[in-house]
């Protein structure tokens, strides 16, 4: 019985720094990359130093933002990003989830072909060439 009370003790303090540490952390990483994902020309974010603009344009690692329209261009880099005005996560996640099932369904469809032509002599059917 004394060698399981140092084991439920450790199980213990693994499962609160998971829920108190790695958990929050974990939200926080996905939360970054669906803003991320949802940044184009046109939005309204708040950049790092308190900077507020609308996005001009978004390359690989980094975006144009204009704080002054027609005047300001600052470039920042993507970590940069601190939030996205009208941001919501569970509408993103549900935006993300209908591009990937339609991805797949457009990779799942028939090529369009010979295939889709009809067959007079039955020579495609399931069950082979009728000889």
């Amino acid at each position: 019985m004394q060698f399981f009370i140092p084991v439920i003790t450790m199980l213990v303090l693994a499962l609160i720094i998971h829920f108190a540490l790695a958990r929050p952390q974990r939200k926080r990483e996905e939360r970054y990359a669906l803003m991320v994902a949802a940044l184009k020309p046109g939005c309204k974010v708040h950049a790092g130093g308190g900077i507020y603009g609308t996005v001009l344009e978004v390359h690989k690692d980094s975006f144009v933002l204009s704080s002054a329209p027609g005047k300001t261009k600052l470039e920042f880099d993507l970590q940069a990003l601190e939030g996205l005005d009208g941001f919501d996560v569970r509408s993103e996640r549900r935006r993300q989830k209908d591009l990937r099932k339609a991805r797949f369904q457009r990779q799942n469809e028939q090529p369009s072909g010979t295939d889709q032509r009809p067959d007079p002599y039955g020579l495609r059917s399931p069950k082979g060439p009728h000889l």
